[in-house]
């Protein structure tokens, strides 16, 4: 954002759209409110991938059904309920439920500090899904045919990550919504129109 912030005042110093730019920007960075970028980072992520209409179907749907049993899963589930159409989101939300704690054993999260590990993954699954995975995948190797869940979890997470990674990009904007609450901002602007390039 620092950098954006600077960029706008070189190239714009005497602009009027350019001082709201910079008010905005730099309110959304003391809100800690930079995750509203996430619909457009992840929007490009999808045109980019050459799949902005979707991936079709992936290991990842219905995953919170398949699990309904689990705390996991039921967690997931009550966390979206207020959410129709949210699906994937609240599957890929429960696959970074299920990774970050992965081998920690049973912890008493706050709703805050719980929802800050799940954004973490998120970020990390989108970063490097390796290293993410890292405790799930040790428990495969592990635990060989006892790890079923465990392998269920990396093939998830892998296929998400190769085929649409922007999903947690998607999840992870919900989430950081949960985290900060309502915002109001002070210096909101809007585009009204862009000049034609050339």
């Amino acid at each position: 954002m620092a950098t954006l912030v600077a960029l706008i005042r070189r190239d714009l110093p005497r602009a009027e759209t350019g001082a709201r730019m910079v008010a905005f920007f730099e309110e959304l960075a003391e809100a800690r409110s930079t995750y509203l970028f996430l619909p457009v980072v992840s929007g490009i992520d999808a045109h980019q991938g050459g799949d902005a209409a979707g991936p079709g179907a992936l290991r990842l749907d219905g995953l919170a059904d398949r699990w309904a049993s689990s705390g996991a899963a039921q967690l997931a589930s009550a966390a979206f309920v207020m959410a129709p159409g949210s699906e994937r989101a609240r599957d890929a939300f429960l696959v970074a439920l299920a990774t970050s704690g992965w081998g920690k054993g049973t912890r008493r999260l706050d709703n805050a500090r719980l929802l800050a590990e799940i954004a973490r993954q998120l970020r990390r699954l989108r970063a490097d899904p390796r290293k993410a995975l890292a405790s799930v995948r040790k428990d495969v190797m592990d635990r060989g045919a006892d790890g079923a869940h465990a392998r269920e979890l990396v093939a998830i997470a892998g296929e998400v990550s190769e085929r649409a990674p922007w999903i947690w990009l998607e999840t992870l904007f919900i989430v950081e919504n949960w985290i900060t609450g309502p915002k109001f901002f002070h210096h909101a602007f809007e585009v009204r129109s862009m000049p034609a390039p050339g």
